[in-house]
């Protein structure tokens, strides 16, 4: 069950295109404690328990980078909020099929009708688009033979939007992060 307190206060970075094929190679984990923050995995996704004005994040982590990079910086109680919204109807995430949820950079000028299949067909599909909430677009993705299709690539062409994407595990990583933060916060306001 996600608090509705978790994440209050506190940013989730997403870099987009890093560590990816050996393009923009870094280490995540160094990156993480120059920043004071908590580091998930290698594609650059980090949650910033101090928080902080989005503008100085971005500049920060740029200038730790070697390269340049889309930096997308989310408040961490829009991402608790996503997942609470699907607590009523869990995503699903398995071998086969896969819940992705992708992060834009900026608003979409026009937004397109939902739901979107490529490649198209019942039986054909790879990526389903389903929703937009906010800055998310969650997506399924299914592997098939032929060409491999990742919901990255789908959504910033639909949305016309640079965006990055992760896995509905990686987002129950980051509300365990933010829900780590809520519970140290509250120990530390007791007597």
């Amino acid at each position: 069950m996600v608090r509705a307190t978790s994440g209050a206060g506190s940013l989730v970075v997403f870099l987009r295109g890093v560590n990816v094929g050996g393009n923009k190679t870094f280490r995540p984990a160094e990156v993480a404690r120059a920043l004071g923050a908590v580091n998930l995995g290698a594609a650059g996704t980090f949650v910033l328990h101090a928080g902080g004005a989005e503008s100085a994040v971005r500049k920060s982590i740029l200038a730790a980078l070697e390269f340049e990079c889309e930096v997308i910086v989310c408040r961490g109680g829009d991402v608790v909020a996503l997942a609470r919204r699907a607590e009523k109807d869990p995503p699903p995430y398995g071998k086969d099929l896969k819940t992705m949820v992708s992060v834009l950079a900026g608003r979409p000028k026009a937004p397109p009708k939902l739901p979107v299949e490529v490649p198209a067909g019942a039986d054909a599909w790879q990526v389903r688009v389903t929703a937009v909430d906010g800055p998310f677009v969650t997506s399924l993705w299914r592997r098939r033979e032929g060409r491999f299709v990742y919901p990255n690539e789908v959504v910033e062409k639909l949305f016309g939007v640079p965006g990055t994407t992760r896995g509905w595990s990686t987002i129950g990583a980051i509300v365990k992060a933010l829900e780590s933060d809520a519970s140290r916060a509250v120990k530390k306001r007791r007597p």
